[in-house]
């Protein structure tokens, strides 16, 4: 299949070029700048912005979930009449009026995974539409299984209902905790003497969040729906163990600790006790 990946010089579109590139399809590149492009070009073909491209079959666009109508309508004019425009932000309410009113067909999906993944060994791709693949969409959709990919199909509203607990909290938290790290004082080397196990597991995971496109991340929690309540509860259980922990009681800590406990699908990581 021919594929344009529009935003290819970014991370996560530069990885979905490769991606398809090794997995059989014919792959170009595209986006707003030439630079960009030229620079990140990975070997493959750069296509010019603002030029037409009517024999491409497939276009990914590979930009924050805000834009992905803007871009489509962008593109209109250069792409043909059947090709499948492929949609992969990881919120889908902002692009619920580009799925419905589209004139051309639409995959959207979600690569629950980040542009660092090296194998697709044990990750998963969510297809959120069409409810049913065939054509070229299968095709698509196709590659991430072959590649061990496993996946999972869901409604926009079942996605987006999860997104504040999947990404955007656990993003704020571990840059929370970074940020924290940042400006405690303590030498780095006296914290990786004394941490440990769920030290080492929360540093890697904020070193691993901040290392990633800030402008994505935060595209993520301004689009999350209903993430502000989600916010408006963590706020109050913070508050409620801060409250409790100046008074000398714990049970706020407690009630958490508890509903973590009885998590049915979290795999626990061995930690070491402290006395």
């Amino acid at each position: 299949m021919k594929i344009l990946v529009v935003g290819g010089y970014g991370r996560m579109g530069s990885w979905l070029a490769k991606f398809l590139s090794r997995s059989g399809h014919s792959v170009w590149i595209t986006g707003r700048r030439s630079a960009p492009l030229r620079k990140a070009s990975l070997g493959l073909p750069v296509v010019a912005p603002g030029a037409s491209c009517e024999w491409i079959e497939c276009a990914v666009l590979s930009v924050p979930p805000r834009k992905v109508e803007g871009v489509a309508l962008e593109y209109a004019p250069l792409l043909g009449e059947d090709c499948l425009l492929v949609d992969v932000s990881s919120v889908k309410t902002p692009v619920l009026g580009f799925i419905r009113s589209s004139r051309r067909p639409v995959l959207s999906i979600h690569p629950l995974f980040g542009p660092t993944t090296e194998s697709l060994e044990g990750k998963s791709v969510a297809v959120v539409h069409p409810a049913r693949l065939e054509g070229r969409s299968k095709e698509f959709v196709d590659s991430f299984k072959k590649a061990g990919a496993k996946v999972v199909f869901c409604s926009p509203k079942e996605h987006d209902a999860a997104v504040p607990y999947t990404l955007a909290l656990p993003h704020l938290l571990a840059a929370l905790y970074g940020s924290l790290l940042a400006e405690s004082g303590i030498r780095p080397g006296t914290l990786e003497r004394l941490g440990g196990s769920s030290f080492r597991a929360m540093s890697s995971l904020a070193k691993s969040v901040g290392s990633e496109s800030p402008e994505v991340y935060a595209s993520i929690q301004l689009a999350s729906p209903s993430y502000d309540e989600t916010l408006g509860l963590a706020l109050g259980k913070l508050r409620a163990v801060r409250k409790g922990l100046r008074e000398g009681d714990a049970g706020a800590f407690l009630r958490l600790m508890r509903d973590s406990s009885s998590l049915p699908f979290a795999r626990r990581i061995q930690t070491a006790k402290t006395f």
